[in-house]
């Protein structure tokens, strides 16, 4: 039988609030979202298949893109690829994303393209089906005034630095105990050195009508078109992009460009929810804009109620629970955190499920040093204030005039103010999907500076 010391490092290593829930069983399902019409759409053989998926970072969209790839894995050939971890991690500047440029995206994923059919498809590629990529990739190494490429590409190098994801039938994938279900490809290759220059700030962004964006994106399309001849439909989600914060860029990659939409395969792309905030989704051609919003963790028209979301996010902690067993004096791993508290936890992270699941990790930390079999009131008490502290850092005296303005709105509707914007960069101000989209404070923010309004008669929460 394990000790509560056992329990609480397990539940710390499980709640990582940097990593989705890769497994399948650790996946709850949502009220609201548009996961499963998007995978409905995506089964289908005939009509558009291109979506932009929209949402607060850390609501968990890396995760419902998973649970999409793993179910279209069954019917197609999949590839799935972590920008941000790549410019994270590969480049070594997650800055630089910020200024990426449409071509360097379709570069990207003409390497992770080529990168998943080897290593999970055992696919041979031929000279000829890599010479467009690597001439076209090296256009881009030439100097401004030179004509043609400087140097070559080592297409393999830059494909190794990858963390891809890919997957598909049995009958696709290489080798003979082959399984269905999308695996990391390049983990220990990753460790090769990305130095191919990207996402550089200060340079003009290329129309779609240059002649060297439009040879990479036909590059690409020949490897999407060599797979889908050979093998079956390629379905490509493309996920990192919704963190982008720099309006040039969206507009460039998402508005003004139509190239992310000329990919010959159904594609699913996050982007950022500035599209949505801004009105600019309207204007995104050739892609189907859908939002994933933060869990309703409190009640639309009584803020003292909690609202549904609540219980999504007590099965995300129970899911990853289930197999644990109980310390001594416990009937289930899952009571270690009493459930008044785990809901007192999701109603303060807001509905966004990174942080429910950061407070977890937090209340696991400080159980361990107490050695407690379950999680006493004080533990979380801190945890939830050592958060709040965080989430106050940087509030002035407009921002708050502004929470407190949305939430007296009856419609909880954004205020016209150049302000608002900082405060939904920093989550301060969160987007809630039931009924029409709404905003609210973050919950943290309710405790102490931005207090709720006195509670409705008749309110039993």
């Amino acid at each position: 039988m394990p000790e509560p010391k056992d329990i609480w490092e397990a539940l710390y290593r499980r709640f990582d609030p940097d990593e989705p829930a890769h497994k399948g069983q650790w996946r709850a399902d949502r009220r609201w979202s548009p996961i499963p019409s998007i995978s409905a759409g995506l089964k289908r053989p005939f009509g558009e298949k291109r979506y932009l998926v929209m949402g607060t970072v850390g609501t968990g969209k890396t995760t419902e893109l998973l649970r999409v790839a793993e179910e279209r894995s069954e019917d197609h050939v999949v590839v799935f690829l972590d920008l941000w971890r790549h410019f994270e991690e590969g480049v070594g500047d997650p800055n630089a994303l910020q200024h990426v440029q449409t071509w360097e995206v379709l570069l990207l994923i003409g390497l992770a393209v080529y990168r998943a059919a080897e290593a999970r498809f055992g696919h041979v590629w031929s000279k000829d089906d890599l010479r467009d990529l690597e001439r076209a990739a090296a256009r881009f190494t030439a100097q401004p005034g030179e004509a043609g490429a400087s140097g070559t590409v080592d297409l393999a190098r830059l494909a190794s630095s990858l963390l891809v994801f890919a997957g598909g039938p049995v009958g696709v994938l290489a080798g003979s105990a082959a399984e269905a279900g999308i695996k990391a490809i390049g983990e220990v290759a990753r460790a090769s050195r990305w130095d191919f220059k990207i996402g550089e700030r200060g340079r003009k962004s290329l129309p779609d009508q240059d002649e060297r964006v439009q040879e990479m994106l036909g590059a690409v399309n020949t490897l999407i078109g060599t797979i889908q001849h050979q093998y079956r439909r390629l379905l490509l989600l493309v996920d990192g992009l919704d963190r982008i914060k720099v309006a040039e860029t969206t507009r460039s990659l998402f508005v003004e460009s139509t190239v992310l939409g000329s990919l010959s395969c159904a594609t699913v792309l996050t982007a950022p929810l500035v599209l949505r905030r801004k009105g600019l989704a309207a204007q995104v051609r050739r892609f189907e804009p859908k939002v994933l919003a933060n869990a309703p963790v409190i009640d639309r028209h009584d803020p003292h109620q909690e609202g549904d979301g609540i219980d999504f996010l007590l099965d995300v902690f129970r899911r990853r629970v289930a197999d644990l067993p109980a310390p001594p004096g416990v009937a289930r791993a899952a009571d270690c955190i009493a459930e008044a508290h785990l809901r007192h936890l999701a109603w303060c992270s807001g509905g966004r499920a990174r942080d429910f699941v950061r407070f977890v990790r937090m209340v696991a930390e400080r159980a361990w040093d107490h050695g407690a079999a379950v999680a006493p009131q004080e533990i979380v008490n801190d945890a939830i204030d050592e958060r709040r502290n965080v989430m106050e850092m940087g509030l002035n005296k407009r921002h708050i005039e502004l929470l407190i303005e949305v939430m007296q709105d009856p419609e909880r509707l954004l205020p016209d103010d150049e302000a608002i914007e900082a405060l939904l960069e920093q989550w301060c101000l969160l987007p809630y999907p039931n009924g029409s989209e709404w905003y609210f404070p973050h919950p943290l923010l309710t405790l102490r500076r931005v207090p709720l309004p006195p509670r409705k008669a008749g309110s039993t929460a």
